[in-house]
């Protein structure tokens, strides 16, 4: 299945309700960037717009920042650390002048 029929049929199913609960399982995985810049803007509308809880699953630390509010970190099937973006952030020192990224965090 292409890309541009996958974001099609993301926004066909939820672009158009307003779900109390969306729950999105590494919505972006194999996506092409522009398909994947399609999805997250969907998923960014959707949560500001409709107030849908969206709780979405996902390896990609980056894509996690820019999408959600808070980030739970699982190691072993378990919550290590739960928090805002920028509090986790916060756990690990700077280095080199420069903030630490959630990648850094993850590990």
């Amino acid at each position: 299945m292409s890309e541009a029929i996958i974001v099609h049929n993301f926004y066909k199913k939820f672009g158009s309700s307003q779900p109390r609960l969306l729950l999105l399982d590494e919505p972006t995985t194999e996506l092409d960037p522009r398909s994947k810049r399609d999805v997250q803007a969907l998923v960014l509308e959707m949560r500001q717009k409709s107030g849908t809880t969206i709780l979405l699953t996902t390896h990609d630390m980056v894509e996690a920042e820019l999408l959600c509010d808070r980030i739970a970190i699982m190691n072993g099937g378990k919550v290590i650390a739960l928090d805002t973006p920028p509090n986790l952030k916060h756990t690990i020192p700077w280095k080199d002048g420069r903030e630490p990224t959630l990648e850094e965090v993850e590990v």
